[in-house]
């Protein structure tokens, strides 16, 4: 941070500050063009179904203030693994 207080002026902060008003960069920018794509794959499949619900971009964001999920114990994971490769999942 002192770094950056040394070499950029005010006005260059400025010009910044500017430019990304416009053009904005950064996680939540690429969350809305992926948004974007898959709502338009989303949309355009639901075409094919009968009263399909249309998708916006905000959809396919991430949550941010969601509580995360607890990750699948082993015992979850070798069955849904089982499942995937077609074997039984009780462990034979």
């Amino acid at each position: 941070m002192a770094e950056l207080l040394l070499t950029l002026g005010s006005s260059e902060l400025t010009d910044w500050m500017a430019f990304y008003s416009l053009e904005p960069w950064g996680p939540r920018r690429d969350d809305l063009r992926a948004g974007i794509v898959a709502s338009t794959v989303a949309n355009f499949a639901s075409r094919q179904l009968p009263e399909g619900k249309s998708c916006a971009a905000a959809d396919f964001f991430p949550d941010p203030y969601a509580e995360p999920e607890a990750p699948p114990s082993a015992e979850e994971m070798r069955q849904a693994l089982a499942l995937a490769l077609g074997g039984p999942s009780d462990g034979r």
